[in-house]
């Protein structure tokens, strides 16, 4: 293949891929409706200004760190050009408006996402060759969800990109391994860094020292078979892999800098997320292949090729099939006992995406007639379209309108300012699953009381409490937020309003076990309480009913999703959860009156 298509293939696949995630990427903004975004945005904040304790560990700090450092460079230009005077101005811009700190955060996310698929092709090109590199990266620029989350705040397209960078560091040292050269230790160094880094991002990219551990080994192997002595317990303790993970740690430790400060913090964090995440379920060992690898890869053939190309590569034990496939057998092992949701495969993708590309170089260097050609290229394109038919659809559901931005706007039209209002869907004082609405002086002094009880400085609710005392534009309510909604606080609070989110009412299997094995009864307790003393006013209906996690997909999302024409007008999308707004029954007395 001539350079100058080679060059034009590849940029023809990062360009698309590149569009396909910058489309519609201020979805809902300024509106926020997902946890783990606030989550990051709000911590990268804190670290810029200076404070380096992290809301929680069930996050690796890496991205909030990377961010903060973009979110200070802003500041700088911004107060260089004369638009911010001092950091105070940044906070009010954050409070008023926090598009312009979204949008960052989101396009840092989508370049990392980019840069995966290059080091994709780099890696093959060190591996195989530029077909199979072609073929890998544009498997992995349509696999479907790491596509998502390259669309959104979150940490997976960072811990893609550096375990991929390690796995580079492991290509070049097999590479100089088959040439007859000695390794270099600094590609060892390197490796060990980057899965670092990659686990401070994603704590699961951790098994990446499996790949270094076995490229180490291959060498070993090498050299026997060279002629060379080598003892092979001397040979497992040799400087170079200790070095590696002397800089694993060092990589760490930079990434997760407040886990060396207080590790105490760091694992009662960790130890508790795991207890909440991962349960035995006895289907879960089948369900990462019947469901998660497949929503993840976004084609059921992808996936089926995938594993084909897989058992093929084990049986022929070739030296960098299996290398490849380390990551994937001990990811699977460690979580086959235990439940999860499809983006836990997302760092398997691309593992798995070089293993089918290189499964087709090989078939087609041993057929190498014209035909087979077209019938490989066929199989790769009908693999391909559904997981690019998503891509579309994905993007024209969240190009459309949210049931909490429509939900906002009809309440600042029709309720009236300062009316109390109890709203379930927050996590702690954030109004995730429900429409997010100005809090008054007394709303926001509650959750000043709540964030300093959990261990928050309270900067932001502080800088909130200022503009509610100066900036008039915008109604405020009196809102009593609450996770899910309770029957006791229907009848103590007495709110004028209750606002009730349907991502409460699906899934009750999964919220039974995250809430409480009584979720349900309790729920019901409180919806029958509420129909005898509210009356329904508004309510705002989804298409389709996505599960509570969306944007991140659950089992049956994916499917659902598939009812959108992508072709089609897609004026009747309306995405997020269904939202009920009622009325207490004695004031329509009063007010009749």
């Amino acid at each position: 293949m001539r350079k100058t298509l080679k060059y034009f293939l590849i940029a023809a696949i990062l360009i698309f891929s590149l569009a396909i995630r910058l489309y519609k990427i201020d979805t809902n903004l300024p509106h926020l409706y997902w946890h783990d975004e606030n989550n990051s945005v709000e911590t990268a904040l804190r670290f810029s200004a200076g404070n380096l304790r992290p809301q929680t560990f069930q996050h690796g700090m890496l991205l909030s760190l990377t961010l903060a450092g973009e979110y200070a460079a802003y500041y700088g230009i911004r107060f260089f050009t004369g638009i911010y005077h001092s950091p105070t101005d940044l906070l009010k811009e954050y409070l008023m408006n926090p598009t312009n700190f979204y949008l960052i955060s989101r396009i840092t996310t989508s370049l990392f996402g980019i840069a995966s698929i290059l080091l994709i092709y780099s890696i093959c090109l060190k591996l195989y060759n530029n077909r199979t590199a072609l073929l890998a990266s544009l498997f992995f620029s349509l696999s479907f969800l790491p596509f998502v989350m390259s669309k959104w705040t979150k940490e997976d397209p960072l811990s893609v990109f550096f375990l991929l960078s390690a796995l580079l560091m492991c290509a070049h040292l097999l590479r100089r391994c088959d040439d007859g050269k000695d390794p270099k230790i600094r590609f060892y160094n390197l490796a060990g860094l980057f899965v670092g880094l990659a686990s401070a991002a994603k704590y699961y990219s951790f098994f990446g020292i499996v790949f270094i551990f076995l490229t180490h080994l291959y060498i070993y192997r090498a050299g026997i078979q060279r002629g060379k002595r080598m003892n092979f317990l001397l040979y497992c303790f040799d400087i170079k892999l200790i070095m590696s993970g002397l800089f694993f740690i060092i990589g760490f430790a930079a990434g997760n800098i407040y886990a060396v400060i207080d590790p105490r913090f760091f694992y009662t964090d960790v130890t508790t997320m795991s207890g909440q995440l991962f349960y035995p379920e006895a289907a879960s060992w089948t369900r990462y292949f019947t469901d998660h690898l497949k929503d993840a890869m976004g084609s059921g053939l992808l996936e089926i090729l995938a594993l084909i190309s897989s058992i093929f590569f084990i049986m022929k034990r070739s030296k960098k099939e299996m290398l490849l496939l380390s990551y994937p057998e001990v990811m699977y092992l460690f979580y086959m006992k235990y439940t999860g949701f499809a983006h836990y495969m997302i760092p398997v993708v691309p593992f798995m995406c070089i293993i089918t590309a290189a499964f087709f170089n090989v078939i087609l260097t041993k057929t190498p007639r014209r035909g087979m050609r077209y019938f490989a290229a066929g199989i790769i394109i009908i693999a391909l379209v559904p997981s690019l038919l998503n891509i579309l659809r994905y993007n024209a559901l969240t190009s459309r309108p949210d049931t909490r931005t429509i939900a906002s706007a009809w309440i600042e039209k029709n309720v009236p300012e300062n009316a109390t209002i109890l709203s379930e869907g927050h996590i702690s004082t954030a109004p995730v699953h429900v429409p997010q609405l100005r809090g008054n002086m007394d709303t926001l002094k509650r959750d000043l009381s709540l964030v300093l009880s959990s261990g928050g400085g309270g900067t932001l609710i502080r800088e909130e409490m200022n503009l509610a005392q100066t900036d008039r534009r915008q109604k405020r309510y009196d809102i009593y937020r609450m996770t899910t909604l309770d029957a006791v606080q229907i009848g103590t609070v007495n709110a004028d309003y209750v606002i009730l989110t349907g991502f409460h009412d699906m899934d009750v299997a999964q919220m039974e076990y995250h809430k409480g094995r009584d979720f349900y009864s309790k729920r019901k307790a409180a919806c029958d309480k509420l129909e005898e003393e509210y009356i329904l006013i508004k309510e705002f209906v989804p298409f389709p009913r996505l599960s509570f996690f969306f944007p991140i997909f659950l089992i049956g999302d994916l499917k659902k999703m598939e009812s959108i024409d992508p072709f089609k007008s897609q004026e009747q999308l309306l995405q997020g959860p269904d939202i009920k707004i009622y009325f207490r029954k004695n004031l329509i007395k009063q007010e009749n009156v």
